[in-house]
């Protein structure tokens, strides 16, 4: 595992109790690899909060699409991402980036 410094630097924390955060299993040096939650294909943001510790058969699978877990950090990321692209019309000085999803 590389040194805290190193993940600090790189603004990403060290894997809790190293596991995949897919499927649970142990992450060794051969097998872990950072996943963007939103996929950069898809718009997501090079940012702490929207990157995560898995392994690379998860990460293979995922591959550009959104993870299919439910967990709350998952659900929150995305979300999190949908309300950057949707700015509210309504707010002073904002404008609309995107078309809001049908409700």
């Amino acid at each position: 595992m590389p040194s805290l410094n190193a993940l600090m630097r790189d603004g990403l924390s060290p894997p809790p109790r190293y596991e995949c955060h897919y499927c649970g299993i142990e992450l060794t040096e051969e097998n872990k690899t950072r996943d963007h939650v939103v996929p950069r294909a898809m718009g997501g943001l090079d940012v702490k909060w929207n990157r995560v510790w898995c392994c690379r058969e998860e990460n293979s699978k995922k591959a550009d699409k959104f993870p299919t877990c439910r967990c709350s950090f998952c659900r929150k990321t995305i979300r999190r991402h949908w309300e950057k692209l949707h700015i509210r019309a309504d707010k002073p000085g904002r404008r609309e980036l995107a078309p809001s999803p049908a409700r």
